[in-house]
């Protein structure tokens, strides 16, 4: 384990989250962000997607989980997915991220955290936690709470592909 998953590890464990933690079955919340290029992007337009938070654009963590679905991008597509990665991050935080990473999919700034307090991973930090929601249909199918880095998008293909 690289020395940043461990203090993100260390940190995020003993931060609860605010909010109340989404359940299978439940519908997303509703939701409008900007994404990096400024646009808006709302809840009612995501029926089949990954939505992961991130604690912090830009940090290792983020950069090595950002580009794993950067370079799996084809293969959650071919199960019918969109990405949407979301953390506490400016428009133009998000915007730098993006483009020093060459991503193919939308960074949401949510940089009030109300989207993720909404979905229960807002820490008691003012970050999200590392967890990923499943979306089909407007409803959330699987959630991934507190995932690696490193193993998230295995984690997540596998699940579906099972």
């Amino acid at each position: 384990m690289k020395f940043s998953e461990l203090v993100e590890k260390t940190i995020f464990k003993i931060i609860p989250s605010k909010g109340k933690s989404q359940e299978q079955g439940d519908k997303v919340p509703v939701f409008e962000l900007e994404n990096q290029e400024g646009k808006k992007v709302s809840s009612d337009q995501i029926e089949n997607a990954l939505i992961y938070f991130y604690p912090k654009a830009g940090t290792s963590g983020c950069t090595e989980q950002a580009c794993d679905l950067r370079d799996n991008i084809k293969r959650l597509e071919e199960l019918d997915l969109n990405v949407y990665g979301i953390s506490v991050n400016s428009v133009d935080e998000q915007k730098e991220f993006h483009e020093n990473q060459e991503l193919n999919f939308d960074l949401l700034a949510d940089e009030n955290g109300e989207v993720a307090e909404k979905f229960g991973v807002l820490t008691e930090a003012g970050v999200s936690e590392r967890t990923s929601f499943l979306v089909r249909d407007g409803k959330i199918e699987r959630i991934f709470r507190k995932v690696s880095p490193s193993e998230h998008v295995q984690k997540v293909l596998k699940s579906i592909e099972n």
